[in-house]
């Protein structure tokens, strides 16, 4: 009998350990979630705030793009200008116009190259746009659903009182139920002892 006492209070406390354990896990899953709530939506800010800049980004490099175009024109049509004056003025310095035609060449050049890296940086902006996009829609989810976690943890908060109310009183029960058999069979050993004698 002593030892089923003894075994109800080792239970006793190692009920209480348990379940103030799993409640210490269960606050530290609410805090956890707390600030996962947090950095999802401050991570779906940076991701809108990125989406912005790539489509600016866009649209400036499209402009620039254009305005290169125009400028390349230009030159062109410098060039054009230049031999056309060069053709007037058979006495002018030949030296003067192939420096200026050299010039306008090497600008035209250097125009078209740029404009080439501007519209791959574009289209390159371009197709990042449907991932960012992605992005954004995952993660726009991610603070409802662990809102919904955070509600269901906090739904489950007064479980641990609750649980450890139940054991408590099982084992108080077992104990009584144990106590109460070896009465009995303490009992009906001596009355067996005794009709022996």
């Amino acid at each position: 009998m002593v030892l089923s006492v003894a075994a109800a209070v080792v239970a006793w406390l190692a009920v209480g350990d348990s379940v103030e354990g799993s409640a210490a896990d269960h606050r530290a899953a609410a805090a956890s979630l707390t600030q996962g709530i947090a950095i999802a939506q401050a991570a779906d800010s940076i991701a809108d705030q990125l989406q912005n800049s790539v489509n600016g980004l866009v649209v400036g490099a499209g402009s620039t793009s254009e305005a290169l175009t125009y400028t390349i024109a230009i030159a062109q049509n410098a060039e054009k200008l230049r031999a056309i004056v060069e053709d007037l003025e058979s006495d002018a310095s030949s030296d003067t116009f192939v420096e200026i035609a050299t010039g306008l060449r090497e600008a035209q050049a250097s125009l078209l190259e740029n404009q080439g890296g501007l519209d791959e940086t574009q289209q390159a902006l371009i197709a990042t746009q449907p991932v960012i996009q992605s992005a954004i829609t995952a993660l726009e989810a991610i603070p409802d659903q662990l809102r919904t976690a955070q509600a269901d943890l906090t739904d489950s908060d007064g479980a641990f009182d609750n649980q450890l109310g139940l054991w408590r009183t099982a084992i108080v029960l077992i104990t009584i139920t144990l106590l109460l058999a070896f009465g009995v069979i303490d009992r009906l050993a001596r009355a067996s002892g005794s009709r022996a004698k």
